[in-house]
Formats: structure tokens, C-alpha cells, sequence
């Protein structure tokens, strides 16, 4: 019997949207992305990176949809998954959503304050 790749794939990514499971895998959604376009969810993403960080690393999935952010902090032994269908869309200016620009004192049109 053939089954459609979509069923295929859709059962082995099944485990990639479970949050914090014994694989490592974990869903910024369980850390309350919302990925609407609208609310912030750098706090969510940046919560999941930290939690899987501390556990000594893992993979993060952030699946389809809008995800309206600021500064995003990485970590060591992290992997991020962007799912198909997921946007990380920068935040206007005024949600003041972003870490303050470093010191630079070199050239300045290098990008080296950040």
C-alpha cells in the first residue's frame, strides 16, 4: 500500500511539535508563542532557547506562523528549527523590543555595536 508523502511526513515531524518531550525537541508555542503577527514573542522564544540551553541543549521548533519579534539570544548546542510557513518578523521601533546597541568606536559603517 503507498501512502501519500504528506501522511509520511507529517507522522515524523509529529515528534518536532511536541514541547520539552525526552527527545529534546521543544515548541516555543509551549512557552506561549502566540505567532499571530501581533503579540511579542521574543520573550516565548527567547524563554524555550533558555530552557533547552540549561538542559544542556536540544532542538527548538518554531512552526508555522507569524512571529512578531525582537532581539533573539542564541545559545550554544541549540538547534532551531524554522518550520515551512514561519516568519520571524521584526518588531516596529517604538515596542522597544531590542538590546541596547553595544559601544563602537571604529568604523562606523561597520556593524560592530551589535
Amino acid at each position: 500500500m503507498k501512502y501519500p508523502l504528506s501522511l509520511i511526513l507529517a507522522i515524523a515531524m509529529a515528534p518536532l511539535l511536541q514541547a520539552a518531550d525526552s527527545s529534546g525537541f521543544c515548541n516555543v508555542r509551549t512557552f506561549g508563542a502566540v505567532g499571530d503577527g501581533k503579540t511579542l514573542d521574543s520573550p516565548a522564544i527567547n524563554k524555550a532557547i533558555e530552557t533547552t540551553a540549561a538542559a544542556g541543549g536540544g532542538t527548538i521548533v518554531v512552526p508555522a506562523g507569524t512571529y512578531l519579534c525582537g532581539s533573539i539570544h542564541l545559545k550554544s548546542n541549540i538547534h532551531l528549527i524554522i518550520d515551512a510557513g514561519a516568519t520571524i518578523l521584526g518588531a516596529p521601533q517604538e515596542l522597544n523590543a531590542y538590546d541596547e546597541t553595544e559601544p563602537w568606536s571604529y568604523n562606523p559603517y561597520q556593524d560592530g555595536g551589535h
